[in-house]
């Protein structure tokens, strides 16, 4: 009866774990959610500032980059902004899971881990 007690227990702390892991995970999405980034043109012309959503918030053009270019090349500018700021997310959306990714990398290599079910 004592081993049956002790895969008992084995399974209340492999649920505790995985609730907390649950709460760590809805933690980092709140976070990213929450996250705002920007992201510029090469030469800083143009800014997009976009939430951890995915939503674009501002973009911001410097006047004198309207005065210089043509809006062909305005376009260019701009589009190199957002897609800056989309990189910028994905960086940081990655830096902020990979310690759920890695602590789950780490449980999985476990050896103690059962393969299969206890036999009665």
């Amino acid at each position: 009866m004592a081993e049956h007690r002790d895969d008992v227990m084995d399974v209340e702390d492999i649920m505790e774990q995985v609730r907390r892991q649950q709460e760590e995970l809805e933690r980092v999405e709140r976070d990213v959610r929450g996250m705002e980034v920007r992201g510029h043109s090469r030469d800083h012309e143009v800014t997009a500032t976009m939430r951890g959503d995915g939503r674009f918030t501002d973009i911001a053009i410097d006047p004198d980059t309207v005065r210089r270019h043509d809006p062909e090349e305005i376009g260019a500018i701009v589009l190199e902004a957002v897609n800056n700021a989309m990189d910028r997310l994905a960086e940081a959306t990655t830096a902020s899971y990979a310690p759920l990714i890695e602590a789950a990398t780490r449980a999985a290599d476990l050896p103690d881990w059962p393969l299969e079910a206890p036999r009665p």
